[in-house]
């Protein structure tokens, strides 16, 4: 339902007096009336906020010529939040219809239709890499794409609790990354988060494709699935036997072996295939895509990240997860997590390729 319409309707059921009440706007969401532009929603919520609803108010008990003071309390907010001034004079339209000012219908034929909505892309041109304090700023202003952003990713401007930034320059181990390509250091619930920034490196390989910033473990499991039919598979698949295992768990910085599944294609390894189809949504074009990590990765998922962050996303609960790397061709690698308190203990081994285990993907940025 229109705006304006909605606005008639909650007043003649509620009263008057609802309208300078702040939950008026949860009504509004039942009857779904910020649907054809979010940024109304905003708007409304300040007109309240800073009074000017009850000014309307007043003017309808009023015998004065309630136009001219509607048009300066009009200009007047336009003037202390900066929104833009067609969707400003359709809200405040709006409310004066409601309250029975003026019988005229208000109008305003700027509002996107619903194929704009669905076309619409949060980084595309209008917002590019900006901070996303800057975007709120924005939204809280009225900016249509700002409030559109905001909209798409369940953000909102007027009660964030968390910063989040695209400048990876800035970005940190124990770092939170989102489906929208931005990171925070705290994690929020503000936005879709994706996974977790475990390192601050990425391999030869993954920096000849462009990804040189980092890698991050997403932050579920997907599926159980067996490692792949027993067969020994040649370089560039890594290999590891009983003794390389042990060294690895005595070596805290063995990590020179980088060799990683990202550009092995192989289709026929289930484990393989299981982590590049995680169903958590990447940002296009800014990250190389899921993929199982090498069994070097595990350790520095298990050694950098600490024992709250492992439990946060479950990976220290004693679990099992497949790597990349195989010891033979019956056999692959695998590391066990667990912790107690803040302690976190890890152990490597092999198993059968046939024996179905946990997979935790990663990506490289």
């Amino acid at each position: 339902m229109n705006l304006h319409k909605a606005l008639k309707e909650i007043l003649a059921l509620k009263g008057v007096e609802i309208i300078i009440n702040a939950q008026v706007i949860n009504y509004l969401l039942d009857y779904n009336a910020f649907k054809e532009v979010p940024a109304t929603k905003l708007i409304l919520r300040d007109i309240i906020s800073f009074g000017f609803a009850e000014k309307l108010l007043l003017l309808s008990h009023s015998n004065t010529d309630w136009l001219l003071c509607y048009s300066k309390y009009q200009q007047e907010f336009i003037n202390i939040c900066g929104y833009q001034e067609g969707l400003t004079n359709y809200v405040f339209e709006s409310i004066a219809y409601a309250l029975g000012l003026q019988d005229a219908t208000p109008q305003f034929n700027s509002l996107p239709n619903k194929r704009e909505e669905t076309s619409y892309t949060p980084n595309g041109s209008n917002l590019g890499k900006l901070d996303i304090k800057k975007i709120m700023e924005l939204a809280r202003k009225g900016d249509l794409d700002a409030v559109m952003y905001c909209a798409k990713y369940k953000l909102d401007p007027f009660n964030s609790d968390s910063n989040f930034f695209f400048d990876y320059s800035t970005i940190l181990i124990g770092d939170w990354f989102y489906e929208d390509g931005s990171y925070s250091h705290e994690k929020s619930d503000l936005k879709k988060c994706v996974g977790v920034v475990f390192s601050l490196n990425t391999s030869a390989i993954e920096k000849a494709e462009g990804w040189t910033h980092g890698l991050i473990v997403a932050i579920k499991d997907v599926k159980e699935r067996e490692w792949g039919d027993c067969e020994e598979l040649p370089y560039p698949h890594t290999h590891y036997d009983s003794k390389d295992m042990e060294n690895l768990e005595k070596a805290p910085n063995m990590f020179k072996d980088y060799q990683t599944e990202f550009m092995l294609r192989n289709e026929n390894i289930s484990a393989f295939k299981a982590a590049r189809r995680c169903k958590l949504v990447l940002p296009e074009g800014r990250t190389s895509g899921w993929f199982l990590p090498s069994i070097t990765q595990l350790k520095q998922i298990a050694s950098n990240l600490p024992a709250k962050v492992l439990t946060k996303i479950s990976m220290s609960g004693g679990f099992i997860h497949w790597s990349s790397s195989q010891s033979n061709a019956n056999e692959a690698c695998y590391i066990y997590i667990s912790n107690w308190n803040d302690d976190v203990s890890f152990s490597f081994g092999t198993n059968r390729k046939t024996f179905p285990q946990k997979i935790r993907p990663i990506a490289a940025f």
